[in-house]
């Protein structure tokens, strides 16, 4: 039983999820516009209620230094806003990639079925135009101590291998990040991330010191890299994509096991 800390929610740790479709080129300007406009459908049907652009600033650099940087728009943002400071999902979309935010995440199966609806009916134009480069799938998780030196030790195994033993410090604020490379199997190069960090924070809700520790786990299938097979294009219907998904969050979530203690896993029932 952990004494000092607690997960972020009272049935699980998980604080972010996000999903993402990554294509190999910019789809160009017909595409485009068909993607923003069905992009536009999925939203409105799934109660998406406010719409944002994404913007990108860039610098000119010259000899006698930088000109005067310009803001173009490179996307567009879909939000379920639930509070005027927080909303619950997000779906984004550039010119080569779509993702999907969850912010108030409960089982997988319900994140499975949102996808389905949002991620993949979104994706189904860039799948006609331009390359498959990779399927991403990203976890943040957060447990808390009211207790400023809570020991990282209770919730964290301190021999685990994704833990830098150079940057732990028990008492203290660290980081540690640790990315690799994994072939699972032949058609794909998968890109492995863990990102622990331990720090005080204020709590906004009530002003509270804390102390956090913050866990980002993330894979990323690349596909059609050198040294492996291609892949065929007429796999990627929805099967391929759900099945990519749910081996991603098996691995995930057998990563996060592997890095906490016991006690801290069946406070989320990480192993039941």
């Amino acid at each position: 039983m952990l004494k000092s800390w607690k997960p972020a929610n009272s049935a699980h740790s998980i604080q972010q999820v996000t999903a993402r479709i990554r294509f190999g080129q910019q789809v160009t300007d017909i595409p485009w516009q068909r993607i923003q406009k069905q992009a536009r459908g999925v939203a409105d049907s799934y109660g998406l209620n406010a719409a944002q652009t994404v913007e990108d600033v860039s610098i000119g650099l010259s000899p006698n230094g930088p000109s005067a940087s310009q803001q173009q728009t490179v996307g567009y943002e879909f939000l379920r806003l639930e509070t005027p400071n927080f909303f619950s999902d997000k779906l984004v979309i550039t010119r080569e990639d779509v993702n999907f935010e969850e912010w108030r995440y409960t089982r997988w199966n319900a994140l499975r079925e949102k996808l389905q609806d949002v991620l993949y009916a979104t994706a189904s134009t860039y799948i006609s135009v331009v390359p498959l480069l990779s399927v991403d799938l990203e976890y943040v998780d957060i447990f808390e101590a009211l207790v400023e030196d809570a020991d990282c030790s209770e919730v964290l195994r301190k021999d685990s291998e994704y833990v830098a033993p150079a940057a732990y410090k028990p008492r203290d604020s660290w980081h540690s990040h640790i990315g690799y490379f994994d072939q699972p199997d032949t058609l794909t190069k998968r890109l492995v991330n863990v990102d622990i960090e331990a720090a005080q924070a204020t709590r906004r809700r009530d002003g509270k010191q804390t102390r956090l520790m913050r866990f980002r786990t993330s894979m990323s299938d690349l596909f059609n890299q050198q040294g492996h097979d291609s892949l065929p294009l007429d796999d990627l219907g929805n099967e391929f994509f759900e099945q990519r998904f749910d081996e991603l969050h098996v691995h995930l979530k057998n990563k996060l096991a592997d890095i906490l203690t016991e006690d801290a896993a069946a406070t989320i029932a990480l192993n039941g």
